[in-house]
């Protein structure tokens, strides 16, 4: 089994937020630890490039502790873009993945 990492997963719709945090937690598959690395991007058609809201995308190696981000490059997202996740790395492929975005309005 394979985590495609030219797969694109909407997140949402942006109604005009500012993005406090973000936190993952994958689970694995039995006993051992994951590994596993994402980028939150966004942008007007989740068919464009768009724009990473972190440069350096964020990896989840912990089944057990949250992964937080609370520092980013583009955290401002405006209201009418699309938000999605991509994997960039799959070393340990996860059962289940939780990504949570956490913000205020514009």
């Amino acid at each position: 089994m394979m985590i495609n990492t030219s797969i694109k997963f909407p997140i949402g719709y942006s109604q005009g937020i500012v993005i406090d945090t973000i936190v993952a937690i994958c689970t694995t598959r039995g006993t051992g630890t994951t590994n596993t690395t994402f980028k939150i991007s966004y942008g007007n058609n989740i068919e464009s490039t768009g724009t990473a809201v972190v440069a350096s995308p964020s990896a989840v190696t912990s089944h057990t502790t949250i992964t937080k981000v609370s520092s980013f490059n583009n955290a401002i997202i405006a209201k009418g873009n699309m938000i999605w996740c991509q994997f960039t790395d799959v070393t340990t492929i996860p059962r289940n993945m939780m990504i949570q975005i956490i913000g205020h309005k514009q």
